[in-house]
């Protein structure tokens, strides 16, 4: 063991730089960015995007997670309701290979010279192939075809990608899954009933609906007639994106022409 330690700040931002890399993708038009920080719940973090492109959807995982939700009616599945066990062990394995790899190299290097390296080293390649097989293994227990769970798997075997192993997991597990149910699958109540009374809106009045966001007359209705949460009587909130204004409030600023409504006392 050395007798002091040191590190490598410049190893460091190269190796972090290079995670950070694997989270541009290109983004499909239509698509939904969902985002969770460790010890919170799912928000919205972007989208629905008007035009596909490469766009940085993913940093610091897997302390915060992504996940991509491709526009689409689906064909008919649900989450699996292990999806949420899964992807905190995953989020557990891939912070372990994030350390290993972006703390580890640099520290233990600085500090023991070779034979450091080829620790850290050792310890990220382990941690990744443990993430990779466990990414494996979820996936098959998500009933994900063999095939397809080792492809995946197999591309986090690399140290930089393993991070991302949870994001990787929960965007095939939600393949298929109709973009509606999936946010509401994700999202807290309060959350997907304000995200998705835009839609409920335009749908209900005949207007260009998003592309599998279509919902049922019913349940539109019922959440268009939902004051927003946080909104008390007196207050005045917009029909169609439910933002909450002052009582003096006579027109949404960002929805141009669309009536006001009181919450009742």
């Amino acid at each position: 063991m050395p007798e002091r330690w040191y590190f490598d700040w410049l190893t460091f931002w190269v190796l972090g730089g290079m995670t950070l890399w694997e989270g541009v993708r290109r983004v499909p038009a239509g698509a939904v960015l969902l985002r969770h920080v460790a010890g919170y719940t799912w928000h919205p973090a972007g989208g629905p995007f008007a035009a596909a492109g490469w766009r940085l959807a993913s940093w610091l995982s897997p302390l915060v997670c992504h996940v991509m939700l491709a526009p689409g009616p689906g064909d008919g599945r649900v989450p699996p309701r292990r999806l949420a066990r899964w992807t905190a062990l995953l989020r557990v394995s891939g912070a372990l290979a994030w350390i290993a790899l972006v703390v580890g190299v640099p520290l233990l290097t600085a500090s023991a010279g070779l034979g450091g390296f080829i620790l850290a080293a050792g310890a990220a390649v382990g941690a990744s192939v443990l993430t990779a097989s466990l990414s494996g293994l979820a996936l098959r227990r998500m009933a994900v075809p063999w095939k397809t769970a080792l492809r995946d798997g197999a591309g986090i075997l690399s140290p930089f990608a393993a991070p991302r192993a949870a994001e990787v997991v929960l965007e095939r597990a939600l393949e298929g899954v109709g973009l509606v149910d999936a946010l509401r699958a994700l999202l807290p109540p309060a959350a997907f009933a304000e995200w998705v009374r835009p839609l409920a809106y335009d749908q209900a009045r005949g207007g260009d609906a998003h592309p599998g966001a279509l919902l049922p007359a019913g349940e539109a209705a019922a959440i268009l007639q939902l004051a927003p949460a946080g909104s008390v009587a007196g207050d005045v909130y917009c029909a169609r994106c439910g933002r909450v204004y002052l009582p003096t409030a006579t027109a949404c600023r960002a929805c141009d022409g669309v009536e006001m409504i009181r919450v009742a006392g």
